[in-house]
């Protein structure tokens, strides 16, 4: 999550990530003049409208930076921080894909410790509601069988034997993991390679491994697809959760292979 708190003359652009927050940047703004007046002089007329002109310029300067340290640093969500009619402006500049996934807090600004607190809870309240979101889309694309890119085939999987031998076979795109049911810790059979994986135990030695190892179906499920580059969501609500605790969205059906 990349966060740029806006200001007339600049902004500090930060990435905010498990780990904390560290410094994506900065935009120093022009040096122009930037307070309105309510004159209605020429003089200070002409001043207004460089005024008006420099929050523009301003605003899309930070537009432009928060867009690069997005797309670079694999963001999820932008938070704009600051004053309300600066947090607008550089807001109404983004790209539209982008503005989609932009929130605005109310807290903070560019002195140090401004409302760190405040600013903090407004970032983990926007990653609880983001991560929802995702897990709503994720459970509604499992239980309509739709595949990556909106495929509209049948592209899902359920029960231990289906799962093993898709993940095996590298066909799973999104692995779901519950938070409760009953084959989450089904014994499956595993080898030392992540491929390695079965049903039974005697299913291993046509595979390659000569010592197969029991573990439970949610380990070894997860060790396996994350190897190959898989999505693994958390369900912790049961009603989303698929039967069992376990399913897949697949990248391809066993029976159409990706070219």
């Amino acid at each position: 999550m990349s966060r740029g708190p806006p200001g007339p003359q600049g902004a500090d652009l930060s990435v905010v990530g498990e780990r904390g927050s560290e410094g994506a940047g900065q935009v120093s703004g022009a040096d122009r003049p930037l307070h309105r007046t309510a004159s209605g002089d020429w003089s200070e007329r002409h001043v207004q409208t460089k005024a008006e002109n420099s929050w523009e310029h301003n605003a899309a300067e930070i537009a432009d930076a928060v867009r690069d340290a997005y797309e670079s640093c694999g963001a999820e969500a932008v938070v704009l921080i600051g004053d309300a009619r600066e947090r607008h402006l550089v807001h109404d500049k983004l790209p539209e894909q982008l503005r989609a996934v932009t929130y605005e807090s109310e807290h903070g600004g560019r002195a140090p410790g401004s409302e760190t607190a405040l600013v903090e809870r407004d970032i983990a309240q926007i990653r609880a509601v983001q991560e929802r979101e995702h897990v709503a889309a994720v459970t509604d694309r499992f239980r309509t069988g739709e595949g990556p890119g909106g495929k509209s085939a049948p592209h899902a999987a359920a029960g231990i034997p289906a799962l093993v031998e898709a993940a095996r076979e590298h066909r799973i795109d999104t692995l779901l993991v519950g938070a409760h049911g009953s084959d989450l810790a089904r014994q499956v059979w595993v080898g030392e390679d992540v491929d390695q994986l079965a049903v039974r135990g005697t299913e291993l030695k046509y595979l390659g491994e000569e010592h197969p190892a029991a573990a439970r179906a949610d380990d070894a499920l997860v060790r396996s697809v994350a190897a190959s580059g898989a999505r693994v969501v958390v369900v912790r609500d049961p009603e989303q959760a698929p039967a069992g605790g376990l399913g897949a969205i697949l990248r391809w059906e066993q029976e159409t292979p990706p070219e």
